[in-house]
């Protein structure tokens, strides 16, 4: 694939590839020329494919350059909704947390399905973020069964080939603390699960070698095992070993006794602490924040990168809370639930609460999260730029301009939408090509919601007549009822 600033094209082959690269690279130099003020941050051309992700001994390598995994756990359900819900339908949702994630500095997400949208991968391309895309499977099946292993590959590896050649793929994740069901000893059917986590890591592999491959345990204990099939001399297609870990301030002995029992890169998937404070009734940000300090610290002094250690890095548990998992759900989607679920004695606090995990917070009625301490911590841990700090008033964007789709062809309707802070702001937008020469203004918006807007571009110009393939911008000025204004631009990709 080819990236024109944060916009990306098809490759195309043969001779039609490179002519229209060398004309649309002489007419973007021109451009840029003619136009220096107004186009100075829209128009870099660079090639970007599918990240080149290896294992070297106990390190992780993006395109040969050593990678740490700074990120977070990544199931953003709003209130009201439960299990299963699909973000990556949403664009309201991820282009409002994919830029705060990417401000705390970190660069990784970890999701337990695939998302469904290439959209939502596409966001994460544009904020400079990574995805280990996890495949859920059940635990309690019967993995010596061939028809639930053969359904278990068929879909992961569906997955592996739908989104392989998408430049935001980390890794693929095959499970999360996965226990096996069915008839035998527990060494009969974890030697099925293991054997079959390597089977499918191997076919994944075979389709996609670019990516590694890892399955997320519940602790260290089932690894390295030789009646259970699960050493490294088994696990030959498996990269590397991801493990949940809620041991309190630090990881107690478990990366000793990891580099005793594996040679494989590891990742902590999941860690960190919830904010509801069980013995006070109240929520406890400094709590939370300082477990989840203390934590990464311990990752950071294991890092493989700085030593013959094993770690990679982690995704903490989790980016927002989550007010449908309680296991007593006595409030239902819609509350927030503030019940033990479960004790963990590692805790000062050992009442954890499921709904409560996040390094955000989430409110009724809006897709906007609200950053915890935690949040603010792991900036100042992984080098963030933080929130950007703007006077009161003074931005009218809340999100950036995005459209949908994007190519778009000419003829067809391609959605700009984007919010303001102002309810009643005057919108004025034009449509330019690469030269700067006008090809049409566009009406007023509509509004979805009460501060979203929403602009429709349909490819052609002023005198109707269908655009010719090619980059266009979209100017998009707003006007406060208190006399303020901003512009915003947004790139728009026509292809025939």
């Amino acid at each position: 694939m080819l990236r024109i600033g944060l916009l990306r094209l098809p490759l195309l082959t043969g001779r039609l590839a490179m002519t229209l690269l060398d004309n649309m690279k002489h007419k973007l130099l021109f451009s840029y020329t003619l136009h220096f003020t107004f186009y100075t941050s829209l128009f870099t051309l660079y090639p970007i494919y599918a990240a080149t992700v290896t294992v070297s001994g106990r390190k992780l390598l993006v395109d040969g350059k050593e990678f740490t995994i700074k990120g977070v756990c990544y199931s953003p359900t709003p209130v009201g909704y439960g299990a299963g819900y699909d973000w990556s339908t949403k664009p309201d949702i991820y282009n409002t947390d994919f830029p705060l994630i990417k401000s705390m500095g970190a660069n990784t997400i970890r999701t337990f399905g695939p998302p469904t949208q290439k959209e939502a991968l596409d966001a994460l391309s544009d904020n400079g973020l990574y995805i280990i895309m996890g495949y859920w499977v059940n635990s309690g099946q019967d993995f010596s069964s061939s028809t639930v292993r053969n359904n278990l590959k068929t879909g992961f590896i569906n997955m592996v080939k739908t989104w392989k050649n998408h430049p935001a793929v980390l890794m693929w994740a095959f499970g999360n603390e996965v226990w096996p069901g069915g008839s035998g000893t527990d060494a009969q059917k974890w030697s099925s699960w293991y054997s079959l986590v390597n089977e499918v890591a191997q076919e994944a592999k075979n389709e996609d070698p670019n990516h590694p491959v890892t399955t997320v345990n519940g602790d260290i204990w089932t690894i390295g095992i030789l009646n259970y099939g699960s050493t490294d001399s088994s696990m030959t297609a498996l990269d590397c070993w991801g493990i949940n870990l809620y041991l309190g301030e630090n990881f107690q002995d478990r990366f000793t006794k990891y580099e005793s029992t594996s040679t494989k890169p590891l990742w902590i998937s999941e860690w960190g602490c919830d904010a509801w404070d069980s013995r006070t009734s109240t929520e406890n940000q400094t709590l939370q924040a300082n477990y989840i300090k203390s934590q990464w610290q311990d990752i950071e002094r294991n890092l493989s990168i700085y030593s013959e250690k094993v770690c990679i890095g982690g995704t903490v548990f989790e980016w927002s809370d989550e007010w449908w998992k309680s296991y007593t759900n006595s409030l239902g989607n819609s509350g927030h639930d503030t019940s033990t679920d479960w004790p963990n004695n590692n805790y000062s606090d050992t009442g954890m609460n499921e709904e409560w995990w996040g390094i955000t917070s989430i409110s009724p009625g809006t897709y906007e999260k609200t950053p915890r301490k935690a949040y603010y911590e792991l900036t100042q841990l992984w080098g963030g730029t933080g929130i950007e700090q703007k006077p009161p008033g003074t931005d009218l964007f809340s999100t950036e301009p995005r459209n949908y789709p994007n190519p778009s062809k000419p003829g067809k309707i391609t959605k700009i939408k984007f919010k303001l802070t102002s309810e009643n702001a005057e919108v004025n937008s034009e449509i330019y090509d690469q030269s700067g020469n006008k090809v049409c203004e566009l009406s007023k918006p509509s509004k979805p919601t009460k501060y979203t807007y929403e602009l429709q571009w349909d490819g052609k110009n002023s005198k109707q007549d269908e655009v010719n393939s090619g980059i266009y911008i979209c100017r998009i000025e707003v006007k406060s009822p208190e006399g303020r204004s901003q512009t915003k631009f947004r790139k728009i990709l026509i292809v025939r």
